[in-house]
C-alpha cells in the first residue's frame, strides 16, 4: 500500500506496474510484438500509455492498441 496523495491509499498495483510485469513475462517467453484493446476512459488511456513507454524503453516495436467504448442495449418493449 502507498499513499497516493494526502489521505488517499492505494490498494493493489498501479496501471504501470501492471503493464511492466506483462511485458516483462511476455519478453522471457520470447514476445516482441504487443497490442492492447482498451476501454476508453481513464484506466484504458493509463494502460495505453503505459504499454507504449515499456515498449519504446526495451526496444520494442510500438504496440498497436484500440480504445473501446461501451454500448448499453435497450431491450425493446413487445
Amino acid at each position: 500500500m502507498s499513499v497516493a496523495r494526502p489521505d488517499v491509499w492505494t490498494l493493489g498495483i498501479a496501471p504501470e506496474q501492471q503493464v511492466r510485469r506483462m511485458v516483462a513475462l511476455a519478453m522471457q517467453k520470447g514476445r516482441q510484438h504487443f497490442a492492447a484493446f482498451l476501454p476508453d476512459n481513464r484506466l484504458g488511456h493509463a494502460l495505453g500509455q503505459a504499454l507504449t513507454q515499456v515498449c519504446e524503453e526495451n526496444g520494442l516495436q510500438a504496440p498497436r492498441s484500440c480504445s473501446m467504448t461501451a454500448h448499453r442495449t435497450r431491450s425493446r418493449p413487445t
